[in-house]
């Protein structure tokens, strides 16, 4: 079993799809096929049934947490060896939308500073396209954003990688119609916007919120109510059926990884959940 073989398993069960993978590893289709039916002969089992559509194979779901962690432990070993032979400093620069505190990938940059002592970390927080700009530039290494439950493609110019969904709950004051049951989320005319949170699936806003702490300023107002996940306040009424967002990891298509950026890229992919348990 030789890692790039692993690396293109890998890249193929997360994007379902040979020829998006084939591009993403830097080979041709033909060249990643190859070696993964040569993975496949080695395991005695296929992992990806390949008609009409690219799904893993029951082998291969077994056989994916395996390999994920076989892949991260391996290049964690070279990085750290390489940082320590060099003494360098490893940057990094993430930035996170309004509504994604920075404390919730506290585990997984621990894990980074682990293996890359010289870790140099950056960290900003702007809206979604700002950070998206920002990583097409170049200023940012990766960016945590949300997304509308379901959307199922990264943004043009863009690769991610989808750390779980979290479901909307509703947020006010206890006694607001909406808390107690008086009227419903639909009817209700106060509705407080949150970072663009729900927006497709709720009525038009009344008040709007940038940023976690307006939002929380709105709340204490008693201005109205909102559609947000748990973890972003603690004051929490019934969930909100079928409205969810999606938390992932976001960066440019055709960047190198540098060495902090390879780290954590790897180190969500074998533990995917924040600082919290989505959707607690």
């Amino acid at each position: 079993m030789q890692l790039q073989q692993v690396r293109y398993v890998l890249e193929a069960a997360r994007l379902l799809n040979f020829t998006r993978a084939a591009k993403v590893c830097g080979v041709s289709q033909p060249a990643l096929t190859k070696a993964i039916r040569a993975l496949e002969e080695e395991l005695g089992g296929t992992l990806f049934h390949r008609d009409p559509t690219v799904v893993l194979t029951e082998l291969g779901r077994r056989m994916l947490p395996l390999l994920e962690q076989t892949y991260s432990a391996a290049e964690a070993v070279r990085l750290q060896a390489e940082s320590f032979r060099r003494k360098d400093v490893a940057p990094l620069a993430l930035g996170f939308s309004p509504s994604v505190g920075a404390d919730r990938l506290a585990p997984a940059l621990a894990e980074i500073r682990r293996v890359l002592p010289g870790l140099q970390l950056s960290l900003d927080q702007a809206a979604e396209d700002q950070l998206h700009q920002a990583l097409r530039d170049g200023t940012l290494d990766a960016a945590i954003t949300d997304a509308p439950a379901g959307v199922n493609h990264p943004p043009e110019g863009l690769h991610w990688l989808p750390l779980g969904t979290e479901p909307c709950h509703i947020h006010a004051a206890p006694d607001h119609p909406v808390m107690t049951g008086e009227t419903t989320p639909e009817a209700a005319t106060d509705r407080i916007a949150f970072a663009a949170i729900a927006d497709e699936h709720l009525p038009p806003a009344r008040h709007r919120a940038a940023t976690q702490a307006q939002a929380e300023v709105m709340l204490r107002l008693r201005l109205g109510w909102m559609a947000a996940p748990v973890p972003t306040f603690e004051a929490t009424g019934p969930a909100l059926p079928g409205v969810a967002r999606l938390i992932q990891l976001v960066w440019a298509a055709g960047r190198p990884h540098s060495a902090a950026m390879g780290v954590l890229t790897r180190v969500l992919r074998i533990r995917p959940m924040l600082t919290r348990s989505l959707g607690d």
